[in-house]
């Protein structure tokens, strides 16, 4: 094997390893870009949950006012 040779085998060798490198590089930042978007989903359901409990909790709070004016002969809806 001429010296050529040898010095073209490791540079093909380097390009190859860099190669390896820049994928698993890639496929991190790719892992790390999916775990921050499902947390931030998993945080967004959350909030929709405790916003729709509150939705809720507000309009029984409303029936329960009106029924508490019709009983005392105040109509609401009039």
């Amino acid at each position: 094997m001429t010296t050529f040779e040898k010095i073209s085998d490791k540079q093909r060798e380097y390009y190859l390893y860099q190669s390896r490198q820049n994928a698993l590089r890639e496929q991190k930042t790719i892992q790390i870009s999916l775990e921050e978007n499902k947390r931030a989903v998993i945080a967004a359901e959350k909030r929709t949950r405790q916003a729709e409990e509150n939705i809720k909790a507000s309009e029984q709070k409303i029936r329960q006012l009106q029924e508490m004016l019709k009983k005392k002969g105040l109509d609401p809806d009039s």
